[in-house]
Protein backbone atom coordinates (compact mmCIF):
# COMPACT_ATOMS: atom_id res chain seq x y z
CA UNK A 1 0.00 0.00 0.00
CA UNK A 2 0.87 3.52 -0.46
CA UNK A 3 2.45 5.41 2.63
CA UNK A 4 0.34 8.39 4.14
CA UNK A 5 2.47 11.58 5.27
CA UNK A 6 2.22 12.16 8.95
CA UNK A 7 0.41 14.94 9.72
CA UNK A 8 1.22 18.50 9.72
CA UNK A 9 0.96 18.29 13.44
CA UNK A 10 3.46 15.65 14.31
CA UNK A 11 6.00 18.03 12.65
CA UNK A 12 5.77 20.65 14.87
CA UNK A 13 5.30 18.96 17.89
CA UNK A 14 8.87 18.05 17.78
CA UNK A 15 9.38 21.82 18.64
CA UNK A 16 8.71 20.35 22.35
CA UNK A 17 10.53 17.09 22.05
CA UNK A 18 6.55 15.61 21.99
CA UNK A 19 5.40 12.75 20.51
CA UNK A 20 2.21 13.17 18.15
CA UNK A 21 -0.60 12.88 20.63
CA UNK A 22 -3.90 11.78 19.41
CA UNK A 23 -6.70 13.83 19.70
CA UNK A 24 -10.09 13.17 19.00
CA UNK A 25 -12.93 16.20 18.44
CA UNK A 26 -13.83 19.59 20.03
CA UNK A 27 -15.09 18.13 23.10
CA UNK A 28 -11.44 17.03 24.19
CA UNK A 29 -10.39 20.38 23.56
CA UNK A 30 -7.76 21.79 26.30
CA UNK A 31 -4.61 23.83 27.25
CA UNK A 32 -1.62 22.87 28.75
CA UNK A 33 1.79 23.35 29.46
CA UNK A 34 4.63 21.17 27.43
CA UNK A 35 7.56 20.79 29.11
CA UNK A 36 11.05 18.44 27.99
CA UNK A 37 13.70 17.55 30.29
CA UNK A 38 17.03 16.12 29.18
CA UNK A 39 19.89 15.13 31.60
CA UNK A 40 22.43 18.28 31.63
CA UNK A 41 20.28 20.09 29.89
CA UNK A 42 17.89 23.29 30.02
CA UNK A 43 14.29 22.60 30.35
CA UNK A 44 12.56 22.96 27.17
CA UNK A 45 8.77 24.52 27.86
CA UNK A 46 6.16 26.14 25.76
CA UNK A 47 2.22 26.06 25.63
CA UNK A 48 -0.29 24.34 24.07
CA UNK A 49 -3.67 24.97 23.01
CA UNK A 50 -5.77 22.56 20.81
CA UNK A 51 -9.67 23.14 19.38
CA UNK A 52 -10.74 20.50 17.14
CA UNK A 53 -7.75 19.80 15.38
CA UNK A 54 -6.67 23.49 15.26
CA UNK A 55 -3.18 23.97 17.43
CA UNK A 56 -1.06 26.44 18.71
CA UNK A 57 1.97 26.24 20.60
CA UNK A 58 4.03 29.18 22.08
CA UNK A 59 7.73 28.38 23.10
CA UNK A 60 11.19 30.44 23.79
CA UNK A 61 13.56 29.58 21.41
CA UNK A 62 16.81 32.05 21.79
CA UNK A 63 15.69 33.95 24.34
CA UNK A 64 12.80 35.00 21.78
CA UNK A 65 9.16 34.27 22.01
CA UNK A 66 7.75 32.29 19.15
CA UNK A 67 4.20 31.23 18.54
CA UNK A 68 2.84 28.37 15.88
CA UNK A 69 -1.20 27.80 14.66
CA UNK A 70 -1.58 24.89 12.69
CA UNK A 71 -4.86 24.88 10.95
CA UNK A 72 -4.56 21.23 8.66
CA UNK A 73 -7.93 21.10 7.98
CA UNK A 74 -7.41 24.38 5.89
CA UNK A 75 -3.87 23.57 5.49
CA UNK A 76 -2.52 26.97 7.11
CA UNK A 77 0.09 27.64 9.22
CA UNK A 78 0.92 30.34 10.56
CA UNK A 79 4.51 31.49 12.48
CA UNK A 80 3.91 34.89 15.03
CA UNK A 81 6.76 37.08 16.55
CA UNK A 82 4.97 38.81 19.70
CA UNK A 83 8.47 40.58 19.47
CA UNK A 84 7.69 42.77 16.42
CA UNK A 85 4.28 42.01 16.24
CA UNK A 86 4.41 40.42 12.33
CA UNK A 87 3.17 36.63 11.06
CA UNK A 88 4.33 34.80 7.89
CA UNK A 89 1.71 32.27 6.29
CA UNK A 90 2.29 28.94 5.12
CA UNK A 91 -0.47 27.14 3.21
CA UNK A 92 -0.48 23.87 1.94
CA UNK A 93 -2.74 20.97 0.96
CA UNK A 94 -5.75 20.62 3.77
CA UNK A 95 -5.88 17.50 5.02
CA UNK A 96 -9.02 15.41 6.86
CA UNK A 97 -9.68 15.93 10.37
CA UNK A 98 -8.66 12.47 11.15
CA UNK A 99 -5.23 12.49 9.44
CA UNK A 100 -4.78 15.72 10.76
CA UNK A 101 -4.95 14.74 14.53
CA UNK A 102 -2.08 11.84 14.03
CA UNK A 103 -0.76 8.95 12.57
CA UNK A 104 -3.96 6.34 11.05
CA UNK A 105 -0.87 3.69 10.47
CA UNK A 106 2.22 2.62 11.61
CA UNK A 107 3.98 3.37 8.21
CA UNK A 108 6.79 5.47 8.12
CA UNK A 109 6.32 9.08 6.05
CA UNK A 110 7.51 8.28 2.36
CA UNK A 111 11.01 9.78 1.59
CA UNK A 112 13.80 8.90 -0.67
CA UNK A 113 15.22 6.96 2.28
CA UNK A 114 12.01 4.94 2.28
CA UNK A 115 11.65 4.16 -1.42
CA UNK A 116 10.85 0.38 -2.09
CA UNK A 117 9.77 0.04 1.64
CA UNK A 118 6.60 -2.01 1.89
CA UNK A 119 3.98 -1.31 4.90
CA UNK A 120 0.74 -3.00 4.87
CA UNK A 121 -1.60 -4.86 7.14
CA UNK A 122 -1.13 -8.84 7.20
CA UNK A 123 -2.63 -11.57 8.65
CA UNK A 124 -5.51 -11.49 11.13
CA UNK A 125 -5.76 -8.73 14.47
CA UNK A 126 -4.26 -9.42 17.92
CA UNK A 127 -5.44 -8.74 21.20
CA UNK A 128 -2.80 -6.96 23.55
CA UNK A 129 -3.71 -6.92 26.92
CA UNK A 130 -7.72 -6.91 25.42
CA UNK A 131 -6.66 -4.20 23.31
CA UNK A 132 -8.00 -5.28 19.93
CA UNK A 133 -4.79 -4.05 17.16
CA UNK A 134 -3.98 -4.08 13.83
CA UNK A 135 -1.23 -6.45 12.44
CA UNK A 136 1.26 -4.84 10.10
CA UNK A 137 4.69 -5.86 8.20
CA UNK A 138 7.17 -3.34 7.29
CA UNK A 139 10.70 -4.02 5.47
CA UNK A 140 11.32 -4.58 1.95
CA UNK A 141 11.10 -7.28 -0.46
CA UNK A 142 13.00 -10.64 -0.41
CA UNK A 143 13.75 -9.28 3.31
CA UNK A 144 12.23 -10.67 6.81
CA UNK A 145 10.05 -7.95 7.62
CA UNK A 146 9.23 -6.31 10.70
CA UNK A 147 5.88 -7.43 12.87
CA UNK A 148 4.20 -4.39 13.90
CA UNK A 149 1.18 -4.64 16.62
CA UNK A 150 -0.92 -1.05 15.55
CA UNK A 151 -3.49 -0.09 18.02
CA UNK A 152 -5.96 2.72 15.86
CA UNK A 153 -7.61 3.99 19.13
CA UNK A 154 -4.12 5.00 21.13
CA UNK A 155 -2.50 5.49 17.13
CA UNK A 156 0.59 3.64 18.82
CA UNK A 157 2.46 0.68 17.75
CA UNK A 158 2.15 -1.43 21.38
CA UNK A 159 4.84 -4.08 19.55
CA UNK A 160 7.69 -4.40 17.11
CA UNK A 161 9.36 -7.55 16.58
CA UNK A 162 12.84 -7.36 14.15
CA UNK A 163 14.22 -9.40 12.09
CA UNK A 164 17.52 -10.03 13.94
CA UNK A 165 15.47 -10.72 17.32
CA UNK A 166 14.98 -6.95 18.94
CA UNK A 167 11.53 -6.48 20.60
CA UNK A 168 9.60 -3.72 21.52
CA UNK A 169 6.74 -4.09 23.60
CA UNK A 170 4.07 -2.16 25.75
CA UNK A 171 2.54 -3.55 28.76
CA UNK A 172 -0.77 -2.16 30.68
CA UNK A 173 0.12 -1.53 34.24
CA UNK A 174 -2.53 0.49 35.95
CA UNK A 175 -4.67 3.29 35.99
CA UNK A 176 -3.15 6.36 37.71
CA UNK A 177 -3.49 9.80 38.60
CA UNK A 178 -1.36 12.00 37.06
CA UNK A 179 -1.41 15.56 37.57
CA UNK A 180 -5.18 15.18 38.07
CA UNK A 181 -5.86 13.07 35.45
CA UNK A 182 -6.71 9.30 35.21
CA UNK A 183 -4.14 8.15 33.04
CA UNK A 184 -3.30 4.56 31.79
CA UNK A 185 0.16 3.83 32.61
CA UNK A 186 1.93 1.80 30.46
CA UNK A 187 5.43 0.06 30.12
CA UNK A 188 7.65 -0.17 27.55
CA UNK A 189 10.26 -2.67 26.98
CA UNK A 190 13.12 -2.60 24.88
CA UNK A 191 15.28 -6.22 24.39
CA UNK A 192 18.35 -6.76 21.62
CA UNK A 193 20.37 -9.89 21.55
CA UNK A 194 23.79 -9.15 23.46
CA UNK A 195 22.17 -6.08 25.15
CA UNK A 196 21.11 -5.12 28.46
CA UNK A 197 17.03 -4.57 28.66
CA UNK A 198 15.58 -1.31 28.83
CA UNK A 199 12.28 0.00 30.30
CA UNK A 200 10.91 3.33 29.85
CA UNK A 201 7.32 4.45 31.38
CA UNK A 202 4.54 5.74 28.72
CA UNK A 203 1.08 7.48 30.15
CA UNK A 204 -1.73 8.02 28.04
CA UNK A 205 -5.13 9.64 28.63
CA UNK A 206 -8.15 8.14 27.55
CA UNK A 207 -10.87 10.78 27.50
CA UNK A 208 -8.48 13.73 26.13
CA UNK A 209 -6.97 10.83 24.07
CA UNK A 210 -3.63 12.52 24.68
CA UNK A 211 -0.03 11.47 25.98
CA UNK A 212 0.53 13.16 29.12
CA UNK A 213 3.75 11.95 29.85
CA UNK A 214 6.63 9.57 28.16
CA UNK A 215 9.91 8.36 29.95
CA UNK A 216 12.97 8.73 27.32
CA UNK A 217 15.03 5.83 27.04
CA UNK A 218 18.25 8.07 27.23
CA UNK A 219 16.92 9.65 30.79
CA UNK A 220 14.57 12.67 30.97
CA UNK A 221 11.15 12.85 29.95
CA UNK A 222 8.49 14.78 27.65
CA UNK A 223 4.97 15.73 29.49
CA UNK A 224 1.97 17.78 29.42
CA UNK A 225 1.41 19.83 32.50
CA UNK A 226 -1.42 21.93 34.08
CA UNK A 227 -3.96 20.48 31.64
CA UNK A 228 -7.08 22.53 31.55
CA UNK A 229 -10.00 20.45 29.54
CA UNK A 230 -12.58 22.28 28.17
CA UNK A 231 -13.44 25.21 25.20
CA UNK A 232 -10.82 27.37 24.00
CA UNK A 233 -10.94 30.80 22.71
CA UNK A 234 -11.24 30.57 18.51
CA UNK A 235 -9.10 34.07 18.75
CA UNK A 236 -5.96 31.91 19.76
CA UNK A 237 -5.94 30.36 15.96
CA UNK A 238 -5.94 33.57 14.62
CA UNK A 239 -3.41 36.39 13.46
CA UNK A 240 -4.01 38.75 16.13
CA UNK A 241 -5.51 42.03 14.94
CA UNK A 242 -3.21 44.88 13.38
CA UNK A 243 -0.08 42.53 13.05
CA UNK A 244 1.36 42.81 10.19
CA UNK A 245 1.57 39.94 7.59
CA UNK A 246 5.46 39.28 5.79
CA UNK A 247 5.52 38.09 2.70
CA UNK A 248 7.81 34.44 2.45
CA UNK A 249 11.78 34.84 0.74
CA UNK A 250 11.75 34.62 -2.19
CA UNK A 251 13.55 31.61 -3.00
CA UNK A 252 17.33 32.56 -5.58
CA UNK A 253 16.93 31.18 -9.16
CA UNK A 254 19.56 28.97 -10.16
CA UNK A 255 22.05 30.32 -11.95
CA UNK A 256 22.76 28.74 -15.32
CA UNK A 257 26.23 27.91 -16.54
Amino acid sequence: MSFRKPATLAIILTVFGLSAPVFAQSARDFTATAVQTIPEQPYQIGQISKSGSNMRFEYRQNGTTLVKILRPTEGVILMLDPQTQTYIEFIGPAVSPDVADGPISPCPEATPETEGLICERAGADVSVYGVPTERWLLGYEQQQPQVLLWDPLRRKTLRQEFPEGSLMSMSFNAMVDLSGRQTEYWTIDYTTPGQAPLSTGWWFDPTLRVVVREDLPGGGSRRLENIQAGPVDPALFEAPTGWQKQEMPATPAPVSE
